[in-house]
């Protein structure tokens, strides 16, 4: 089945200080991101990226059930900052 899904950084998570932002790139998105390309090279996510206008990204994730969908986004390292649909 395919999913779309939706993840927007929650208002209370963003940096507070440059130093905050840089910190939040190195070690949250540019893993996240790289951990992305590798489900797009398994096709496990079929088409995506980065919404315009916000730090958020728009998925559509292939998965055998909605459990197999939750812990795929939940392994995601910029999940817990992020409010998802």
């Amino acid at each position: 089945m395919q999913y779309l899904v939706q993840m927007r950084l929650s208002s209370s998570a963003r940096p507070m200080s440059p130093d905050d932002g840089i910190k939040f790139i190195k070690e949250i998105v540019l893993p996240t991101l790289e951990q992305c390309e590798k489900l797009q090279k398994d096709k496990t996510i079929l088409a995506g990226g980065p919404m315009s206008g916000a730090f958020a990204l728009a998925l559509i994730v292939t998965a055998e059930s909605a459990q197999e969908l939750d812990d795929l986004i939940t392994s995601l390292p910029v999940w817990p900052r992020m409010e998802t649909e």
